[in-house]
């Protein structure tokens, strides 16, 4: 059973999209593991989306092969925390080694021929040039590497000395300037560029080898038990005796015990280290290693990995939640010299009440934070539909909704919208605190608090009715405690909200002033110029939802006491579709105007940053024409186009299928089927023209095509047993329907 309560994984890649503030919070996190340093702090509420933002972040990164992120499911002791971080960067170093091997075995040559003249009539010295060139590239020392690199030094070694005696004998036997050297001269120039690049990807590989070597003897002497000179010295000589009486030497593989890489050592070095004893170079024993040295020489290590193999390596640590702020600062402090000198970008990952906390009082050390809010009212509106939840015809619904979940992205996922059964004029009380002055004017993460304790406050209103002043500082004071927040500042702020709410001085903003202005709806552009007795209908709309709270008093003060009133949803809805017809609109036209607002809207530029990636969607083919106009709906804001197509089945009856293209956060296209049989609804003439007149009003583009090879499918059917659904997938992947119907659908917007 698929996990969807899971952060995000690249499996379950079909099932994600992300809002636009979403994703300039992965570019950040791309850029910063790309190029990034010092201290980073991800923090937000829970359930946001960190995690996930973050994961997806790194997938994306992760294909560059200078980039290593090793995520730290959360701090443990600090023995345990640097044993991890180097038992992960083992594995992943294991990993790049396998890609360099891979670009060493088939190489492109393309990028190096950049590197050399074009294919002339080099005379000896110029051609040796090169050639030494090639050479100084190569390693001098073969220890502390695989017997297959070893292996593959030595042929190229022998190859480059038969290339010096080609090059010497092309000059030395025949006459240079005979035109019947010039073949054997371009063959000469063209190993070379071949060499040339082989070459740099040996260097590399033995570089990331000895780098592995040097991890996995620290990772052998992390924990080492440090013994006596004459205990060493007995065991040398014992090592040199069974040497000499086998008359050979041994060879042994050092074993990590997380990844198999095996490296030839002699059998003394790999045992001593083996018994805890650390080993430093060829002679060299230290020790009283402590762990402060332990942890010295990881960091070297680190250092070197970034600055001489142009290596960028990032930690994650995550469920911080769990520490308190002086933990999270004292871990800092321990270990401060690791996360700064060793060149590391590091990313501490905690809930917002920590984040807030550590900004005001341990930023010292920190790079820079990095705030995940939740879903505004409009990214909300989106993610539903996305998430297959209700997409809302009804704002007051969509008010409730994103209410009842408090614009969370886990509890969007797991919750049921009517578990809280927010009632509309408690939906609007919300409204008008977050529209309010004092909100509007706070920073960011400081309004993610404030939200917070606005839905906390509303529920107690909601229970007793009313709410005194005494009351609303414990009220306050219980928000503080269970979100760790202890802050002078918003000691003085929550004051404020006090002094503001109880005085019935809670100035509004505007909070529809960005719906008009990015809005193409034609009927959004006639209500810019449409008044009602001198009022337009921006303005009027601000002052209805005010009205609402002040005039009709849903939230007033009597008696120093704040009172949460109540209007039924039935009295709200139709004061406001009374209000929409002075301005001869609807409320569905109000939605349009939202959703478009919201991005819910054929992003017409999706095709020309598609990869070349094609696919069928993860999900199940849909089964109707329903479940079509459903699936559009649902991914509105990332629909190409539909194609709809006519094959027979076995009985050679006229089928109506159809491809639904999508473009998801991957630059992928996904194509969703519906193959049909005989005797589905959506096989009625009426049912195809309203899916036409669907499309076209949702301003879909889509093509039908006619002119169908028929013969193909009945072949495919007379070879094959499979049902006619997949036999019809099949065909259009086999013969490229997929990516040529695709090229078909107008791009004239």
């Amino acid at each position: 059973m698929l996990d969807i309560t899971a952060p995000f994984s690249y499996e379950q890649r079909d099932r994600f999209t992300f809002t636009e503030s979403e994703k300039n919070i992965v570019k950040w996190l791309e850029n910063l593991f790309k190029n990034g340093s010092g201290i980073n702090v991800i923090y937000g509420n829970r359930g946001v989306g960190k995690t996930t933002l973050k994961n997806y972040a790194k997938h994306e990164i992760l294909a560059d092969n200078q980039v290593i992120v090793i995520d730290v499911p959360q701090y443990i002791e600090d023995t345990e925390f640097y044993l991890y971080i180097l038992e992960s960067l083992i594995i992943q170093i294991d990993v790049k080694i396998e890609k360099i091997i891979k670009v060493y075995t088939y190489p492109s040559y393309l990028g190096m021929q950049l590197n050399f003249d074009e294919k002339i009539e080099l005379d000896q010295f110029e051609l040796c040039s090169k050639l030494e060139s090639i050479k100084l590239q190569m390693p001098l020392s073969i220890e502390g590497i695989s017997e297959k690199l070893k292996k593959e030094l030595d042929i190229y070694n022998f190859k480059l000395n038969n290339l010096k005696k080609e090059i010497d004998s092309l000059f030395k036997t025949k006459l240079w300037k005979n035109r019947k050297n010039d073949y054997d001269n371009e063959k000469i120039q063209e190993k070379l560029e071949k060499y040339f690049e082989k070459v740099l990807e040996l260097k590399k590989w033995y570089e990331y080898e000895r780098y592995l070597y040097s991890l996995l003897e620290l990772q052998l002497v992390f924990d080492a038990t440090v013994t006596s000179d004459k205990k060493i010295e007995q065991h040398l000589s014992n090592e040199r005796e069974k040497k000499l009486n086998h008359d050979s030497e041994i060879q042994l593989g050092i074993k990590s015990k997380v990844v198999n890489t095996s490296f030839s050592s002699r059998q003394s070095e790999t045992t001593l280290l083996k018994s805890g004893v650390n080993y430093i170079g060829s002679s060299t024993i230290t020790h009283n290693l402590t762990f402060q040295s332990k942890k010295k020489k990881l960091t070297n290590i680190l250092k070197d990995l970034q600055e001489k193999l142009n290596l960028r390596i990032n930690i994650c640590i995550d469920e911080l939640d769990k520490c308190s702020t002086a933990e999270i600062n004292n871990l800092i402090n321990r270990n401060k010299e690791f996360f700064l000198e060793s060149g590391l970008t590091t990313f501490l990952i905690m809930n917002l009440g920590n984040g807030v906390i550590f900004k005001e009082k341990y930023s010292d050390y920190i790079t820079s934070f990095i705030l995940c809010k939740n879903l505004s009212i409009y990214e909300f509106l989106v993610k539903s539909a996305n998430q297959e939840k209700a997409i809302y015809s009804d704002f007051f619904n969509l008010l409730n909704g994103y209410c009842s979940i408090q614009g969370n992205n886990r509890n969007l996922i797991i919750k049921d919208m009517t578990e809280r059964n927010y009632e509309s004029s408690e939906s609007i009380v919300f409204l008008y605190l977050w529209q309010s002055d004092f909100f509007q004017k706070l920073p960011k993460d400081y309004q993610e608090i404030f939200s917070n304790f606005f839905n906390i406050m509303i529920e107690h209103l909601k229970l007793l009715g009313e709410l005194d002043k005494t009351d609303f500082k414990a009220l306050v004071s219980e928000f503080k405690q269970r979100y760790s927040i202890a802050s002078v500042k918003l000691d003085l702020l929550f004051n404020k909200l006090g002094t503001n709410l109880y005085s019935s001085n809670l100035k509004r903003n505007f909070y529809f002033s960005d719906l008009w202005r990015t809005s193409y709806l034609k009927l959004s552009e006639k209500l810019i110029f449409t008044s009602y007795e001198g009022v337009y209908f921006d303005s009027a709309l601000e002052n209805y939802f005010n009205d609402l709270v002040v005039k009709s008093q849903l939230l007033r003060v009597k008696n120093s006491k704040l009172i949460l009133n109540r209007i039924s949803n039935f009295e709200i809805e139709e004061k406001f579709k009374s209000f929409l017809e002075l301005y001869d609109i609807t409320r569905n036209d109000f939605m349009n105007i939202l959703k478009e607002f919201s991005g819910m809207t054929n992003n017409y530029t999706l095709r020309k940053n598609a990869r070349e990636m094609i696919r069928y969607s993860n999900q199940k083919t849909y089964n109707g024409i329903d479940d079509a106009m459903t699936t559009i709906d649902r991914w509105r804001n990332e629909i190409i186009g539909v194609v709809i197509f006519y094959p027979t089945d076995r009985e050679k009856s006229t089928l109506v299928n159809g491809i639904i293209y999508r473009y998801n956060n991957f630059g992928e296209i996904i194509c969703i089927p519906y193959a049909g049989y005989i005797g589905l609804h959506s096989h009625k003439p009426y049912r195809i023209k309203e899916y036409k007149q669907f499309l076209s009003t949702k301003n879909v583009k889509f093509i039908e095509i006619e002119d169908l090879n028929q013969d193909i499918f009945q072949s495919a059917y007379k070879k094959s047993k499979q049902s006619e659904e997949e036999i019809i997938k099949n065909i259009c992947i086999e013969y490229n329907y997929l990516n040529h119907w695709l090229e078909l659908i107008p791009v004239d917007y």
